[in-house]
């Protein structure tokens, strides 16, 4: 990934500081470098003024973003964001990590564009983007009115980063096989990587439209997938010879799109709620570890000095650091024997799956790094980036210690469980290595004044 500060003399030094100590592979560009080069190729990311970013937005492709400084007319596309001005250390590294986030997404894309198998169907048994053209523009002999029905199948990049191309796309045949047997009269097409458009005649829709609307309001299931996917629908009516499909479709996807902003900006708690039950109900985390992590979470911000958003994100980062064993075989969480080493490596893997689950989801970036870095050590050998000391972000630092003891005094399958005072020294004896020492210190304070 190359950051490109463009135009920004201002501003420059300062984000070139905060960006730098974040980050290890960078490169920073000035103007001249960039209308010099004819080198493309690649993610970047530009930060630059509004006027900045029409000035190099010709030179680029897709497989680039904007952060824009200082302009708070934010524009409503996928390549556009605002850092505020004065700069703000939390602000910058916010859009850099969702900017960088955006940029994998359009790459994998590229993974998932249909293969056409024949002249008129692709790998996947869905007719071709230029079948289903051809066929709207063949329905202006009808006299009925028709339908297009537009699926936005966004949360597929989401089931690639867990669990890889294959595992992602049966849960692509998976998902047009339960629409087809929803919809048998639709004609249905992959028209992009992650978008499905279908269209049907007015005298078959009456019987489909109950069933759109209920499907559009829930999440699909997918065997062998445990994590909840949601797949947005939207549909409109057309009077063939008078409306235009191609525009129809353009506003049904930029409907998807507000909507899915819409339930990352106020359906969090709802989304929350529903991934816990999820972790729950498939028995790979216990409803009585969250509880008892969320009561030694309240006392322990009693003692820390945290602003209310702070405390919000831990509570909501307690709740969700274990969310990446979704994306672990249930065989391996719940064997009661000592884990092999392939399988010991497997579990590892869950902070970065927790990681995407709730970046996808629109968590706060803050969270998110909590979740990746709860299993890190302050000694430096924990995972899965092997940060040292403060280098850990504060909130992991924090999670490690109450995930630590209430595991202790509540056993595990393989282990029995140990008094409160048994699990006070074993946090004492690993302060400075495993914990953070002070942390610790404060933590057993809250505990023995519990007492």
């Amino acid at each position: 990934m190359t950051i490109i500060l463009y135009n920004l003399e201002e501003h420059k030094e300062t984000l070139q500081q905060i960006i730098s100590e974040q980050y290890k592979v960078l490169s920073f560009q000035n103007s001249e470098e960039i209308e010099n080069s004819t080198h493309t190729n690649g993610h970047y990311i530009v930060v630059t003024t509004t006027e900045g970013k029409k000035e190099v937005e010709s030179i680029f492709e897709e497989n680039t973003l904007f952060l824009c400084v200082g302009n708070e007319n934010k524009e409503k596309n996928d390549f556009f964001d605002v850092i505020k001005i004065p700069v703000d250390k939390e602000d910058v590294i916010e859009k850099i990590e969702k900017a960088s986030y955006h940029l994998e997404y359009q790459k994998m894309r590229l993974l998932y564009e249909p293969k056409k198998v024949s002249k008129t169907t692709d790998e996947l048994g869905l007719y071709t983007k230029k079948f289903i053209e051809n066929y709207l523009k063949s329905t202006n002999k009808l006299e009925n009115r028709a339908i297009l029905v537009y699926f936005n199948l966004e949360a597929v990049p989401l089931l690639h980063k867990i669990y890889g191309r294959q595992t992602t796309f049966k849960a692509l045949s998976n998902i047009v096989k339960q629409i087809k047997n929803v919809f048998p009269k639709l004609l249905l097409s992959r028209y992009h990587a992650f978008e499905l458009v279908g269209t049907i005649i007015e005298e078959d829709y009456k019987e489909a439209e109950p069933l759109l609307s209920i499907l559009s309001q829930k999440m699909i299931e997918l065997e062998g997938i445990p994590l909840p996917i949601e797949i947005i629908i939207r549909y409109q009516y057309y009077k063939p010879g008078i409306d235009n499909p191609e525009e129809i479709i353009k506003t049904l996807r930029k409907e998807s799109i507000e909507t899915r902003r819409n339930h990352v900006l106020n359906d969090k708690t709802r989304y929350l709620s529903q991934l816990q039950e999820t972790l729950e109900s498939s028995n790979y985390e216990s409803k009585d570890h969250i509880n008892n992590l969320e009561k030694l979470t309240i006392e322990f911000m009693k003692e820390l000095n945290l602003s209310e958003v702070e405390k919000k994100n831990l509570t909501d980062a307690v709740r969700l650091h274990d969310i990446g064993k979704l994306g672990i075989a249930k065989s391996i969480l719940e064997k009661p024997s000592k884990l092999t080493e392939e399988e010991y490596n497997e579990i590892k893997k869950h902070p970065e799956y927790g990681y995407h689950i709730v970046l996808f989801e629109g968590f706060p970036v803050v969270i998110a790094k909590a979740i990746l870095h709860h299993h890190e050590r302050f000694d430096g050998m924990g995972y899965p980036a092997k940060l040292k000391g403060n280098k850990i972000p504060y909130l992991s630092r924090i999670i490690a210690i109450l995930d630590s003891f209430e595991v202790m005094t509540r056993g595990r399958v393989y282990k029995a469980s140990m008094s409160e005072n048994e699990a006070i020294n074993e946090l004492e004896r690993n302060k400075g290595t495993q914990f953070d020492p002070e942390l610790v210190e404060k933590f057993i304070k809250v505990l023995k004044r519990k007492k």
